[in-house]
């Protein structure tokens, strides 16, 4: 029992961990911050095509899924401004289609990855 104890113990400290209570929002933007960092790592990684020991498209996927669930948090128990409490979030929305088995192909204006990595890169320089 105690080598269970030791061995969730482990995968917490080695996964890390989200916890807060209504009052607190330094944690969650804590989490929010390092979620951020991770969000520029991994993105520096997939755009350089690095070879890791991870998959840098699966890390930056649980990065943006945790940084979204901080800023719910955040957003439930009104520990943001209220400016931005009432402003309204984009959000889009891929309709499913009856006639296919799967939904239509998502189109950005930015889809294009070349696009992307110079637009990645010019934000970079330009806040440093």
């Amino acid at each position: 029992m105690v080598n269970d104890v030791d061995e969730r113990i482990a995968e917490t400290m080695r996964l890390g961990s989200v916890s807060s209570s209504r009052w607190q929002s330094y944690t969650w933007k804590n989490e929010l911050a390092e979620q951020k960092r991770r969000i520029d790592l991994h993105l520096e990684e997939v755009f350089a095509e690095a070879e890791t020991e991870h998959n840098p498209y699966h890390m930056l996927e649980r990065a943006v899924g945790v940084a979204a669930i901080c800023m719910r948090r955040l957003i439930e128990y009104r520990l943001v401004t209220d400016r931005f409490r009432e402003s309204q979030l984009e959000v889009h929305q891929v309709q499913a289609r009856a006639d296919v088995e799967w939904r239509e192909t998502f189109l950005s204006d930015w889809c294009d990855l070349r696009e992307l990595r110079s637009a990645y890169a010019q934000n970079r320089t330009a806040n440093t």
